[in-house]
């Protein structure tokens, strides 16, 4: 109970600490599903209860952040391809008063014929 203390007493960040602290709490979450508690482990476990938590808690934040960063990043690329798209969707209109043909537009464009003849009967 002593050491776990001194443990806890270590600088947040600091890696002996949180290599042992996640062991701890490896241990303690194996003891917790199995049931088994000696009266010395329950002290440890109590003491370990807090960090616990504020473990659990962290690592949800965690994911949560990685996420929402992930989300934002496909939410953003993809809306810079459709802009993109749309850019060049609404360029044909003017390709072909210029006199370019669709087989032109569409190699010019990097887009497939159908999707050029579309946009133009639009």
């Amino acid at each position: 109970n002593q050491a776990v203390r001194e443990l806890l007493e270590l600088p947040q960040g600091n890696a002996f600490r949180e290599n042992v602290l996640e062991l701890l709490i490896s241990w303690r979450v194996t003891m917790e599903i199995n049931n088994i508690l000696e009266t010395e482990d329950r002290e440890v476990f109590m003491t370990l209860s807090q960090t616990y938590q504020e473990w659990k808690e962290a690592t949800k934040q965690e994911g949560i952040e990685q996420g929402l960063e992930q989300g934002l990043e496909r939410g953003l690329e993809r809306g810079l391809e459709r802009g993109k798209l749309e850019a060049k969707l609404e360029s044909i209109p003017r390709l072909l008063a210029l006199g370019l043909s669709v087989e032109q537009i569409a190699q010019a464009l990097d887009l497939n014929l159908e999707q050029v003849r579309q946009a133009a009967r639009e």
